[in-house]
């Protein structure tokens, strides 16, 4: 469908194409970007345990897209889960829910 090395991980669809790495969340047509080597050294160190700190194990990382949504991966009792973030707030929406609750 999309470039080489296509798989898809938690219901995002990733590949390589044109030295970028994509990352499409289809169901909300969301698309992130980014070069190849810069999205592999981030990706790395949110992996990487030091970046939480051992007291705090559980936390989302922001990767910023160089094109579309930006790309968060987060951990939370050592599991690791990611999504796209969309553009538009849900504030509203989650205040007028919890005002029905």
């Amino acid at each position: 469908m999309g470039g080489s090395n296509e798989t898809t991980i938690a219901g995002l669809r990733m590949h390589v194409s044109g030295g970028e790495v994509h990352v499409h969340d289809d169901s909300h047509s969301l698309k992130f970007s980014k070069k190849v080597e810069d999205f592999k050294s981030e990706v790395k160190d949110v992996l990487d345990d030091s970046q939480f700190g051992s007291n705090n194990p559980d936390g989302i990382m922001i990767i910023e897209a160089d094109k579309g949504a930006n790309l968060c991966i987060g951990r939370h009792n050592k599991n690791v889960f990611a999504f796209l973030l969309g553009t538009s707030s849900i504030k509203s929406q989650l205040d007028s829910f919890i005002k029905g609750c």
